[in-house]
């Protein structure tokens, strides 16, 4: 059974959702699987590696973004891609092309020996959702998971 938490504002009503806070902008879903692992999806989400220098598309696959406790499932139109190990996560601009004012999920993962990068953004109104928070809700999301390997500390 999946339980729409967010629901996404239409596209004619972007101006509304400047007013109301981030959460409107991105639909997550939250439910169990068949065995009865909790998850959150996130759908019209680009997905990227970490680039050298702007490309166009800015995104390499787009697909579904599962959340898992102990994981990242990428389920993209071109393939897809488990993400363990979660090292570190961030926001960032990262300039991809000369008129990116986008933020990206940046998730570090892997171990010691073989760290790679994975890039998210809310890819909803050819991308821009994400100037209207929908990304952070992603970052939110993935930040707060089981699967974040958080520092040692204090």
């Amino acid at each position: 059974m999946k339980r729409v938490v967010a629901g996404a504002c239409g596209i004619l009503s972007v101006v509304s959702c400047l007013a109301l806070s981030s959460g409107c902008t991105t639909r997550m879903v939250v439910g169990r699987d068949e065995s009865g692992r909790p998850f959150r999806s996130f759908t019209k989400v680009w997905y990227s590696r970490m680039k050298t220098s702007p490309t166009i598309p800015v995104y390499d696959d787009r697909g579904k973004l599962i959340i898992w406790d102990d994981s990242l499932e990428f389920q993209g139109k071109k393939g897809q891609l488990l993400i363990q190990d979660v090292r570190k996560i961030s926001l960032r601009n990262l300039h991809m092309t000369p008129f990116d004012f986008n933020t990206w999920v940046v998730v570090e993962y892997g171990v010691e020996s073989d760290i790679s990068t994975a890039l998210f953004i809310d890819g909803r109104w050819l991308g821009w959702a994400s100037v209207f928070g929908g990304t952070r809700n992603i970052f939110d999301a993935v930040r707060q998971s089981e699967s974040y390997a958080r520092p040692a500390g204090p």
